[in-house]
């Protein structure tokens, strides 16, 4: 139960950081998401799936720009068992019309056979490294 309490607090400690995602980094992943001015990016490649982050930018927001803005991280609910990445949209959709980059976090879900809780949370530490690293 401590190490549960522990790691929530380690994320919610980084869920907050600054970024100018300016690097051609990733690309678009289809029609769908450019219509929703949406940006998604892998992040990280574990046992060849690609795993994403779905970024919605402020207005005004430009690559070519110095400006550093706040970034939020949205990890969709679940337990870490289910659901999708698009879950984590309105919240990220929110952050981005405050002025943040609004980020929802793909992970792999627990199937608790081959793929565990802390596997879910070393992609969330992976992608808050993400998002320090393009900053």
């Amino acid at each position: 139960m401590k190490k549960n309490l522990l790691a929530v607090s380690l994320l919610l400690l980084t869920f907050f950081s600054c970024v100018s995602i300016n690097q051609p980094q990733g690309q678009l992943i289809n029609k769908k998401l450019e219509e929703k001015n949406l940006d998604a990016r892998v992040y990280k490649i574990v046992g060849g799936q690609e795993l994403r982050l779905h970024i919605f930018y402020p207005e005004g927001y430009s690559a070519d720009s110095e400006e550093k803005y706040p970034a939020a991280a949205s990890f969709h609910g679940g337990g870490w068992i289910y659901g999708p990445v698009e879950w984590g949209h309105t919240d990220a959709q929110l952050m981005a019309s405050l002025g943040y980059v609004g980020i929802a976090v793909e992970y792999r879900l627990a199937d608790y056979q081959n793929i565990s809780g802390l596997d879910c949370m070393k992609d969330a530490n992976s992608a808050i490294r993400w998002m320090r690293l393009y900053s």
